[in-house]
């Protein structure tokens, strides 16, 4: 025996399916066959897809998609992976991972691609092109990539302004509020504060983190002595978070503490033994003073009878005006004769003021008889 090959030669037009053919021999008349079975498949492929389909993302933040290679017809070749479109600068850290692949026959595996932005990143969105190429055989996928400005927060107080008086305190209510979705902490801190920072002074809380755009807020409380300078003062309200630094001002105006006069009309009476007298006391308002004085009378000649006193003994002044009290004396035969210097004396807390006011007491008339 002896042997011959046969070769069959396939193109894109060849039909598909299982076919007979049958191998002929023929020598003169004599005629013999045989016959095989060739089966045409379509040929080997692959697939590409990306999930998700979209992504959005920051200025400075980096995303990722998943890449999935699908072999079909029994492909199972090494399969090389592209981006196109890809919007800015290409940056450190863009690519696939791994770059090249290969399916298992009719199976299927997948790259990690990711894409990595800076602030200098367009913003916007973009239809990137994920392409997949073995030989001459190429597909692509498409994916929506979003970008964005970044995260950012805002800081305002409120009221814009306060004031005081020496020895009070007040509070301003800071708001931060989230853009763009940022929602990191911020640290608080308040810059220029008159005078020496004393105990109680600050935030409340002093680092806060807002919920993605929306806000929070925290309490600055300022308080002050006696010794804290007056005048008005811009004081900074300023936020940090990493390397963003936002300010805000508010103006604080601490005035000297409120006060009160004591005043008495007239400055003098004369008055016998047995009668009364009285005088008007005046309690004045400085500084926006409003607190109640408490009104004694000091060196009051003899015993002090009923009757004597202050109504009211209590007043409390109007911020920035005044009101009155009267006071009566009243006399007996026994009350000394003379001239006495009696003192109207005003207490609020700790602050005392007086007045002094001149009372003549005489002999009681009397008369003769022959």
């Amino acid at each position: 025996s002896t042997t011959s090959t046969f070769t069959f030669v396939s193109n894109a037009s060849t039909p598909t399916g299982t076919f007979t053919v049958t191998m002929r021999g023929t020598s003169g008349s004599l005629v013999h066959d045989t016959t095989v079975s060739l089966i045409v498949k379509p040929p080997g492929d692959f697939t590409i897809s990306a999930s998700p389909s979209s992504r959005t993302i920051s200025q400075g933040q980096q995303t990722t998609f998943t890449i999935t290679i699908g072999s079909t017809s029994g492909f199972n070749g090494a399969v090389s992976l592209t981006a196109l479109n890809l919007p800015g600068t290409v940056l450190a850290g863009t690519g696939f991972s791994p770059s090249t692949v290969t399916p298992p026959t009719n199976s299927s595996t997948t790259s990690t691609f990711t894409f990595v932005s800076n602030s200098s990143t367009p913003t916007g969105t973009f239809t990137v092109t994920m392409r997949g190429t073995n030989g001459p055989t190429i597909h692509d996928t498409t994916v929506s990539l979003t970008i964005t400005s970044p995260g950012d927060f805002t800081i305002s107080a409120s009221p814009s302004s306060r004031t005081i008086a020496q020895g009070q305190q007040t509070t301003y209510s800071i708001t931060i509020g989230s853009n763009n979705g940022f929602n990191s902490p911020v640290s608080l801190t308040a810059l220029n504060l008159p005078g020496t920072v004393l105990a109680g002074t600050g935030f409340s809380p002093s680092t806060v983190t807002p919920p993605a755009n929306s806000s929070t807020s925290s309490t600055f409380t300022f308080v002050s002595n006696s010794s804290t300078p007056t005048g008005t003062f811009t004081i900074t309200m300023r936020g940090t978070s990493g390397s963003t630094v936002h300010d805000t001002t508010v103006s604080l105006t601490v005035t000297q503490p409120g006060d009160f006069t004591i005043s008495a009309s007239p400055s003098s009476r004369t008055i016998a033994q047995g009668q009364q007298t009285t005088y008007s006391i005046t309690i004045g308002s400085t500084g926006g003073f409003n607190g109640p004085v408490s009104l004694t009378a000091l060196n009051l000649p003899g015993t002090v009878l009923s009757g004597t006193g202050f109504s009211p003994a209590t007043v409390t002044p109007p911020a920035n005006s005044s009101t009155s009290s009267t006071f009566t004396f009243v006399s007996n035969a026994s009350t000394p004769t003379g001239t006495f210097t009696v003192t109207m004396r005003g207490t609020s807390g700790s602050t005392i003021h007086d007045t002094s006011v001149s009372l003549t007491i005489t002999s009681a008339g009397d008369f003769t008889i022959s």
